[in-house]
């Protein structure tokens, strides 16, 4: 057995335990080991084994041997050697420096993620929102669509403040600081003795290819303020492409906090559009299901990774239009209620077409009939434009009361500003008011789609 010191030199001598102990000084075991072994392979092995002096080849072996000699217990006296706290467990602790490596590299990788996110790739709006922007540049109506932003329960809505110059269907004001089309801003809390009138609509509503001061909505307001002997606001909240479900999602968010006592309607153009195969009631629905947790909101790249799951199922499905009749009608029932819930009274405009005016005079949409239907069977007052567009075009001319296959001229315009301004002087006057305008005696065809 090789004693501790003989022959092995200064090497050896430095790693002995009582030198070290002595010394004061306190290593690990393996370290005294790994010492031993070198100095054993440097300066004694020659003369332990003489035979094997010059064999280089056998090094290797030798260093093994030795390293796994001076390592047994029986061996090295470890029990002179106080072992530090922690000291030998390196190894063990390899696993957790490598998970928290990974975490910090996952981390880095997370951040450079969301910059480039928010650097480069901006939020993609909601389908709808895609949809009506693509189909105005479609039909030239760009400067359109650049005035529009998405909304998460709307799809889109005017954003605050805008004007168009002249060119175009759309010009002049077209949004107040509140997205209505109003010259002003229109406070929320109204007057005192204020006969306020809210109208929700679409394209009809907001006044295409006329000016503010044109469309049918501020006719109304000027000729109640000549009727009445009291101030008057009439709010114009149509939205060119609207459907009455957006119409309803308006009122609900914001509209209804200008407390109107009269809310009118006029829609029924872009329910029967069709566009996808989902209603809009599905589209909002997959809607807020692209919007993470409240957690992850602010997150830019969530945003998109969630948009990105929830259009995965987009189906094989026919398309089908915006709304069905029957989803319109269950609309219109919803609308009544929540009107009446605060204290307002509705009203409901059937708008005309040019095909029911030139052409097929006696033939409705099945969305038409739905507002008859629930006119009647609601006592809701109704006005119905269909006859008095047909009774405007007998005087003046088809050209003369429509701008396309749908949007009023501002002579018919005038017409429906006097015909609900009649009707609106009894609502501002009573609150029991009957039916203002009943649907032709001769029984509405439903138009095949």
């Amino acid at each position: 057995m090789i004693r501790r010191g003989d022959g092995l030199g200064a090497p050896f001598s430095t790693c002995q335990p009582r030198a070290l102990n002595a010394a004061g000084i306190r290593v690990p075991d393996f370290w005294c080991r790994f010492r031993l072994a070198t100095a054993l392979c440097s300066s004694a092995w020659p003369s332990l084994w003489p035979s094997h002096a010059r064999c280089s080849r056998d090094w290797p072996l030798i260093a093994a041997f030795l390293s796994h000699m001076v390592a047994s217990d029986s061996d090295l006296p470890s029990r002179s050697i106080t072992r530090p706290p922690g000291a030998g467990s390196s190894r063990q602790n390899r696993p957790f420096l490598k998970l928290g490596v990974a975490f910090v590299a996952g981390l880095l990788a997370l951040v450079a993620s969301e910059a480039f996110c928010r650097l480069f790739l901006p939020v993609s709006g909601s389908i709808r929102f895609e949809q009506d922007v693509e189909e105005l540049r479609g039909i030239g109506l760009s400067r359109l669509a650049s005035v529009f932003e998405n909304d998460s329960e709307l799809f889109w809505r005017f954003a605050p403040n805008q004007t168009l110059a002249a060119g175009g269907p759309f010009f002049g004001v077209i949004s107040n600081d509140a997205g209505l089309r109003e010259d002003h801003h229109v406070p929320l809390e109204t007057p005192e003795n204020e006969f306020r009138v809210l109208f929700l609509g679409d394209s009809c509503t907001f006044g295409y290819g006329l000016d503010h001061a044109q469309s049918f909505v501020q006719n109304s307001e000027d000729r109640l303020r000549q009727r009445l002997e009291r101030p008057v606001e009439c709010l114009n909240a149509g939205v060119p492409g609207y459907s009455l479900f957006q119409g309803w999602q308006l009122y609900e968010t914001r509209a209804r906090g200008y407390q109107p006592e009269v809310v009118v309607l006029c829609f029924g153009w872009n329910d029967m559009v069709s566009w996808d195969a989902r209603s809009d009631l599905e589209h909002l629905e997959l809607a807020r299901s692209a919007q993470p947790n409240s957690i992850l909101r602010w997150s830019r790249l969530c945003q998109m990774a969630w948009q990105a799951a929830a259009r995965l199922d987009e189906g094989n499905r026919p398309a089908r239009p915006r709304l069905l009749p029957r989803e319109f009608r269950a609309l219109l029932d919803q609308f009544r209620q929540g009107v009446q819930a605060h204290d307002a009274q509705l009203l409901v405009l059937v708008w005309g077409f040019r095909f029911q005016v030139a052409e097929r005079p006696f033939e409705r949409t099945a969305w038409q009939n739905e507002l008859y239907e629930f006119a009647q069977q609601s006592s809701v007052p109704l006005i119905d434009l269909v006859t008095e567009f047909q009774q405007l075009a007998n005087d003046h001319g088809v050209e003369a009361v429509f701008l396309d296959e749908g949007h009023g001229t501002q002579l018919a315009n005038a017409r429906v500003g006097e015909l609900l301004s009649e009707v609106l002087a009894r609502f501002a006057g009573s609150s029991d008011v009957e039916q203002a305008r009943s649907p032709g005696t001769k029984k509405p065809v439903t138009m095949t789609e």
